[in-house]
């Protein structure tokens, strides 16, 4: 664990799976020693996560790498939305009146759910790009 400002980065789990073994989730597993690092970010408001799953011949210390990188562009962005849980709140925010929130990044997903939802719902999105965050305003 180590603080950063308001926030303290804590490695949740790493997880080695070797060849066979079934892991946690009773799987088995191809190739040698792949691996999961999963990281959350506490803040006094809430808990971010970010995971990096492993590959065949993607040394640990990419993965780690990786998940350092995923953590340090959210920090640096200084919005409290990860890029993950961006797109998990738009439905809700949709179902009960809408807002605005700042993401550290607008993702794919994201991008899907405010294509899909005005299917559905009455609803309109607009995204503000920044240099380092987005604001996604849900306005029903």
């Amino acid at each position: 664990m180590f603080a950063s400002e308001s926030h303290q980065v804590f490695v949740v789990k790493f997880v080695v799976l070797e060849e066979g073994d079934g892991g946690d989730g009773g799987f088995d597993v191809p190739g040698i020693g792949l691996f999961a690092l999963f990281v959350a970010v506490e803040s006094e408001a809430l808990t971010e996560t970010f995971s990096v799953i492993g590959r065949k011949g993607l040394p640990a210390e990419k993965v780690a790498q990786q998940a350092a990188q995923q953590v340090d562009d959210y920090l640096d962005s200084g919005a409290p939305v990860g890029p993950h849980l961006a797109d998990q709140l738009l439905l809700p925010m949709a179902l009960t009146g809408g807002g605005v929130y700042r993401t550290s990044r607008v993702t794919s997903h994201t991008e899907t759910q405010m294509a899909l939802i005005p299917a559905f719902l009455p609803v309109e999105f607009d995204v503000s790009e920044g240099e380092q965050a987005a604001a996604i305003r849900v306005d029903v």
